[in-house]
């Protein structure tokens, strides 16, 4: 596990509406932090109290703005237990922190204690109880999976997340859900992705007026593909989507709405340099307010905006960027390597550095033949236990075959596709882990 020291980014950008406003991107003291590959997800009542965690199943608190993290839940189960999201209901009595593996926990005591409610949920058939977002109304919680599923997952609690109700979204509307959110107690917002067949992947948004009881998409796309991974709002009316890409996975993007979610936009951001099999695609977004907003993901660094998105700069602070967490106009934290902090205030002192990786769970090996004449071999090893999505894609036709899907287990894995009848031109084979999405080009020849 690697070591964070204290750091500090300042990045100095100014804007009219906040001429005597800088933004200060710092690291709190993380080195009790107990984490894995990345900071899953984060949960803060306030700007000192909090909640985390990722793939490691331990729970911490900090109630000192993330200078200290203290266990408040530590099981039996494997180490490589993947948290993924954590919610806490209103009053931040009552909590839920779900895995990609099926383990939900339950806190009524704001979090000092948690127990095992995974057996109260009623899912049925494979890859049962992956929650990848959760969200709340009041005093009920929503939840949706997964990002690799064939069918989207609608959870329902209305006992403080003790027990839960299971719905099974129209695969017409979404195969996988990756986050939801509430803009009141009617209002909600789904984002994730849709693949039927070898159809090309659509990436998509759903609403509800009727506290989730039915769905209309209200935003489709599949010339980028992908899903769309993480959903924000400032207001009832201002909102945001990133995009994890699937066809041009060097290109950063986001969609953004003015109407409550009914129509959106892409905006593209910048681009990426391409190094490696991992995957270069946003997840992470969060606007302070409407002039400063930023986009992270797999890659390293972020991209800021100070002018409400007219302009992005690609700062290379931090790593690994999957949640936001806005606390009000001045202050937010955001999960990745480890956990960062955003202060809007007036006066500051440079100083830049970089941050380090985490260790890779995944390796995606070259494929080969490559280029083909029909049959390709498929080589990846995984350091742990992870969800895989597996397929092959034509980037040319947008045609998307899948070769496996499944919780594997750890070790080296081995297939073959067989592209004999398949179109000639330019592919990738893309593994979709819980880890992230990596990528590996190459040519099928005729």
């Amino acid at each position: 596990m690697n070591t964070y020291k204290l750091l500090v980014v300042i990045l100095c950008f100014v804007n009219p509406i906040f001429a005597q406003k800088k933004a200060v991107w710092s690291i709190p003291n993380n080195d009790s932090l107990s984490k894995g590959w990345r900071v899953d997800d984060i949960y803060f009542f306030d700007g000192a109290t909090g909640f985390a965690f990722s793939n490691s199943i331990n729970i911490v608190k900090t109630t000192d703005s993330c200078k200290t993290w203290h266990t408040k839940m530590k099981s039996n189960f494997p180490s490589n237990t993947f948290f993924r999201s954590i919610e806490f209901s209103k009053g931040n009595r009552y909590g839920v922190a779900a895995s990609l593996y099926g383990d939900i926990y339950q806190t009524s005591d704001s979090g000092e204690s948690w127990i095992d409610i995974s057996a109260n949920v009623p899912d049925t058939g494979l890859n049962k109880n992956r929650i990848c977002g959760l969200t709340h109304a009041d005093t009920i919680f929503y939840g949706v999976g997964w990002w690799g599923g064939t069918v989207a997952r609608l959870y329902k609690s209305s006992d403080n997340g003790l027990n839960w109700v299971v719905d099974y979204i129209d695969t017409s509307l979404a195969t996988g859900l990756v986050d939801i959110m509430s803009i009141n107690d009617s209002v909600f917002l789904a984002s994730g992705t849709r693949q039927v067949g070898g159809l090309p992947r659509e990436s998509v948004v759903l609403k509800s007026t009727d506290r989730c009881k039915t769905w209309k998409k209200v935003f489709s796309d599949t010339a980028i593909g992908g899903r769309i991974w993480k959903l924000q709002f400032l207001n009832d009316q201002i909102g945001y989507g990133s995009i994890e890409q699937y066809y041009f996975y060097d290109s950063i993007a986001y969609i953004q709405t003015k109407d409550g979610g009914d129509t959106w936009n892409i905006h593209g951001i910048g681009s990426v340099v391409l190094t490696g099999s991992l995957r270069k695609s946003a997840q992470g977004i969060g606007f302070i307010n409407e002039q400063f907003g930023y986009v992270g993901g797999m890659f390293n660094g972020q991209f800021g905006t100070t002018d409400s998105g007219k302009t992005w700069l690609h700062n290379f602070f931090g790593n690994n960027y999957n949640r936001f967490f806005v606390i009000d106009s001045n202050l937010m934290y955001a999960s990745g390597d480890v956990i960062y902090q955003l202060k809007l205030q007036d006066n500051s002192t440079i100083k830049k550095t970089t941050t380090n990786r985490g260790e890779s769970r995944v390796v995606l090996h070259p494929v080969y033949p490559n280029p083909s004449s029909g049959v390709i071999t498929i080589e990846f090893d995984l350091s742990f236990p992870e969800n895989v999505l597996l397929e092959v894609v034509n980037l040319d036709t947008r045609t998307v075959n899948r070769v496996a899907a499944g919780y594997f287990k750890k070790g080296h894995h081995k297939y073959v596709w067989d592209g004999q009848g398949a179109t000639k031109g330019n592919y990738i084979v893309w593994l979709g882990t819980d880890t992230g999405p990596f990528v590996q080009k190459f040519t099928l020849l005729k």
